[in-house]
């Protein structure tokens, strides 16, 4: 259960950046957003992608790895995929207010 609920947030990125990608028709948009995930998560005391390094804060996963991620980090649960639908949300308004892309142009 916890492999396929990984598997959906990490896809909800992948859905993130190639909507950037294509609605900023350049590769800088999705490397800064993923770029600044990794800082957010590395600033916080997260894993990043699995990979433990010295944070600047240090936290302690709870027992709830469906909420926590675990030791996978924000990736990998539901308050990360929740602010990742958030993210895409934003995303796809932005792009629709001012650079005038209907949503349907993107996907389809």
């Amino acid at each position: 259960m916890i492999l396929r609920f990984i598997l959906i947030a990490l896809w909800s990125g992948g859905v993130i950046y190639t909507t950037a990608f294509i609605g900023a028709k350049n590769l800088w948009f999705p490397w800064a957003l993923h770029f600044s995930w990794n800082t957010f998560q590395y600033l916080s005391g997260y894993p990043v992608s699995g990979l433990i390094e010295d944070p600047v804060i240090i936290q302690t996963n709870g027992q709830n790895t469906f909420l926590t991620g675990g030791v996978y980090g924000p990736e990998g649960d539901l308050i990360g995929l929740i602010f990742r639908i958030i993210v895409l949300l934003s995303l796809l308004y932005y792009l629709y207010k001012y650079n005038k892309i209907r949503v349907r142009e993107i996907f389809c």
